[in-house]
């Protein structure tokens, strides 16, 4: 409702004296045709932005954006409607919003779009994986896992793995351990074997530490961190164990020594030499 806007409330059957008497009735009913008005003017002000939002001018479409993760889970019921839009990027993009908007009550919906093979620029399955983790709910977990074994989709993978992960979803472990490809030689195989070992470090998963330290001898990079594949096997070993060997991040020799040290860890829980107490840094954070 804009305002200065004059309403005219006409209650049946009350009369000026029963007005009188009892203006908390008034009020309420005043209230509530208020928040009817407003609820409609909502609705109508997010399928403007809507429309702004999928503009090709960038300014337009990104104050749109911003607009719309201002008005957040106002604004989420109205938006869920579009992922049934026939255009990918229609469907990719208000993925993209929904998972930064806190509202579960849009999860069954985005759950459905893991489906969606169709792609804007990646997968709208990818998409949907990514605002499922954002999120938060543990119960879209089961989905995501199904997604991850029946997909060789390496955006899919690599966002499930990150949402299995932050939902701290032990359930997923075996499937995660699946992602951990030690033979990894594409840029994309390794952002999925990173994303995989991250997530069985968060899940503190000790069944998958053999798996994971297979990939300590990896030195393909991401970009632009420069981080290596055997970087992200360490830190995940870090978590599991609770121990450190030493700064993966102060300079290159320290990382190189520490992920050394890592190595003759799990060889020594082979039978092999561990390192020595003097050898061990304090305990990881």
């Amino acid at each position: 409702m804009s305002p200065g806007t004059v309403v005219l409330i006409r209650f049946p059957f009350t009369s000026l004296e029963t007005t009188k008497k009892r203006p908390a009735l008034v009020l309420a009913g005043m209230l509530s045709l208020t928040q009817t008005i407003d609820a409609q003017d909502l609705e109508k002000d997010v399928e403007t932005l809507f429309a702004s939002l999928m503009s090709d001018d960038p300014l337009v479409s990104e104050e749109a954006r911003e607009e719309l993760l201002l008005l957040g889970r106002r604004a989420s019921p109205a938006l869920a409607r579009h992922l049934q839009d026939k255009e990918a990027a229609t469907r990719y993009v208000i993925c993209d919003l929904l998972g930064q908007m806190s509202d579960a009550g849009v999860v069954p919906a985005v759950i459905e779009r893991l489906k969606d093979e169709q792609s804007y620029m990646r997968s709208v399955r990818s998409a949907a994986a990514r605002a499922l983790g954002r999120l938060g709910d543990a119960k879209s977990a089961p989905a995501l896992i199904e997604a991850v074994k029946k997909t060789e989709d390496a955006d899919l993978q690599y966002e499930a793995a990150v949402a299995l992960g932050v939902l701290r979803a032990t359930e997923a472990t075996d499937a995660l351990v699946g992602l951990l490809s030690s033979d990894a030689k594409t840029y994309h195989e390794m952002l999925v074997a990173a994303a995989a070992a991250q997530a069985l470090g968060r899940l503190k998963a000790e069944k998958a530490v053999p798996e994971i330290a297979r990939l300590l001898d990896k030195s393909l990079r991401e970009m632009p961190t420069d981080r290596s594949l055997a970087y992200y096997a360490a830190r995940a070993l870090e978590r599991i164990s609770g121990q450190t060997f030493g700064s993966l991040t102060q300079s290159d020799e320290t990382r190189d020594a520490a992920i050394a040290k890592w190595k003759e860890w799990v060889a020594a829980r082979g039978g092999e030499k561990k390192p020595t107490d003097g050898e061990k840094g304090g305990a990881s954070k």
